[in-house]
């Protein structure tokens, strides 16, 4: 009985987010985000529509769960959906508040002057010529990358405007594709710690930390590729996991589409291949008998003559008819202002004199006073996480302060998921018996190699394009978002033995750790979806 109330609160959750994400588009059709995209962050927040209906649902939240928990009938499936419900008013109050052009990346403005560039200029070809580039695109910015989520809108902007509403607001109204991506993303998340048997606090801190983290504020109104690609990464995580569980045909014919269509979306995300090849071969050698082989050799084939075609399709296409290199990707001029050419390896890892200079944000020349522009590798990769390539923040101190106060909150988290990791891979390889680790952290020891083999493979990935490409741009954490995820599979690793240990240094970390969590998420918050 309890397991079906569960499902069932769970479902009504999910109807929950389906109407909300309905009310979001009608207000976009009907122009309510162009109005509020006008008003200034220095408005109280009472003069704010979107800011008014996140801080009502909070209050609605916080009264539910307390009533709950008064009456003991608090359940995970009601948590959960309350955080679903809060994640999704920050992301809805985030993207109705910034316009078009904000926080974006490789886009132009729509129209004439905008045509021949970036994402937008790519969907605006699309939509305008109704079929894929018929030419060369290297010289065209942007037109390289293959062109699932470039299809997606030029669709959803074809179907705005022939029922009447305006380009304007149609195309304002592309956030809501990202903003549902971005959900979907954190759905699979969820889906994917249940499949590890994480619960409790371990999987409310993780959710927390994924629905509120400033990466997935900005790439729910974010209208290039990323979002997409990300979420079919994750769905891909979701579905590994899955059919390595239980292998069949219907799981793995699932598996290709999730990693194909990320691929159709951005081509990095196909960085998942060794992860997923790993499962492959454990399943392959432990089984048993011929036949099981073999069902399995079939469920590869299946897997490549559905997956490579998706995968990699567009790259082919463009090598055959235009002589496009299979990986290509345009590079930056060595004149750039932004180049980082000139910085040793040393430099390029160990040099933070930017954290005392320019405190949390990204240096920028001509920005702030900053005479470079970041090139320390991590501490790139952990301002970003946070500001993308961004430092408006400095423009108003108490911002400033929570900006500070969240930067050093996600420095000790990323600490202690690191110490999940080494912790995890340790006992990984001590354990003889299978059974301990599954005892110890709830799931199977391959599954958490399957994780580290996909987190070493985005660093060793992430490394030499920074290298390669050797510009600020390069180095901006979107290009690595699947480790959040990563993250949180370490942190829970490292929560669930601090809660085996039953002693009062553990609490006291335990306690540690979920204020880290909390005062995060709240400045998280605050920062972006309060500020703007």
């Amino acid at each position: 009985m309890k397991e079906t109330n569960t499902k069932s609160l769970w479902h009504c959750g999910v109807c929950c987010i389906a109407l909300l994400l309905v009310v979001c588009i009608a207000c976009g059709m009907l122009g309510t985000k162009l109005i509020l995209v006008n008003q200034t962050a220095e408005e109280p927040v009472w003069n704010n529509p979107s800011k008014m209906l996140l801080c009502m649902t909070a209050v609605v939240c916080a009264f539910l769960l307390t009533a709950w928990k008064k009456e003991g009938t608090l359940s995970e499936g009601k948590l959960v959906t309350l955080i679903f419900l809060l994640v999704l008013m920050a992301r809805l109050c985030y993207t109705m508040e910034i316009g078009l052009w904000t926080n974006q990346h490789d886009t132009s403005w729509f129209g004439k002057e905008g045509q021949n560039n970036g994402h937008t200029g790519y969907i605006l070809y699309l939509m305008e010529e109704g079929h894929l580039p018929d030419f060369n695109v290297i010289g065209r910015s942007q037109f390289y990358h293959p062109p699932l989520h470039h299809i997606l809108c030029a669709v959803w902007l074809t179907v705005q405007t022939k029922v009447g509403i305006a380009f304007e607001v149609a195309a304002e109204n592309l956030q809501i594709l990202t903003l549902f991506y971005s959900m979907v993303t954190l759905y699979a998340s969820y889906r994917i710690l249940k499949e590890l048997g994480v619960k409790g606090t371990p999987l409310y801190a993780s959710l927390c930390l994924l629905g509120f983290h400033p990466t997935f504020f900005l790439l729910s109104g974010s209208i290039n590729n990323d979002c997409l690609s990300i979420m079919f990464a994750f769905l891909a995580v979701w579905a590994a996991i899955a059919w390595w569980k239980k292998p069949s045909f219907g799981r793995i014919v699932l598996l290709a589409l999730c990693i194909g269509c990320s691929m159709l979306a951005k081509l990095a995300t196909g960085i998942i291949a060794p992860a997923v090849a790993f499962l492959f071969l454990h399943r392959l050698v432990t089984a048993k008998g011929g036949h099981a082989k073999g069902m399995l050799v079939a469920q590869f084939a299946v897997f490549g003559v559905i997956c490579i075609p998706l995968g990699i399709g567009w790259q082919v296409r463009n090598f055959v008819l235009f002589d496009v290199p299979l990986t290509y990707v345009p590079k930056l001029s060595a004149k750039a202002d932004q180049y980082l050419g000139g910085y040793s390896v040393s430099q390029r890892f160990f040099d933070w004199k930017s954290l005392s200079d320019f405190a949390v944000y990204p240096a920028r020349t001509g920005t702030d006073g900053a005479e470079y522009f970041e090139h320390c590798i991590p501490l790139a990769a952990l301002k970003s996480a946070l500001f993308g390539e961004y430092s408006v923040w400095k423009a108003k101190d108490t911002y400033d302060v929570v900006a500070r106060v969240m930067f050093w909150t996600q420095l000790g988290i990323v600490i202690s998921t690191v110490v999940g990791a080494v912790y995890g891979i340790i006992r990984m390889f001590a354990f003889r018996a299978r059974k301990a680790f599954r005892e110890e952290f709830g799931f199977h020891r391959v599954l958490m190699a399957f994780f580290v083999i996909y987190w070493f493979s985005m660093l060793v990935s992430y490394v030499p394009f920074c290298f390669e490409y050797p510009h600020f741009c390069s180095m901006d954490f979107r290009y690595i978002v699947p480790t959040l995820l990563t993250g949180v599979v370490f942190f829970s690793v490292l929560y669930q033995k601090l809660d085996s240990w039953n002693c009062r240094a553990s609490h006291w970390i335990k306690g540690a750790l979920i204020t880290l969590v909390a005062v995060f998420c709240v400045c998280g918050t605050v920062v972006y979806p309060l500020y703007y």
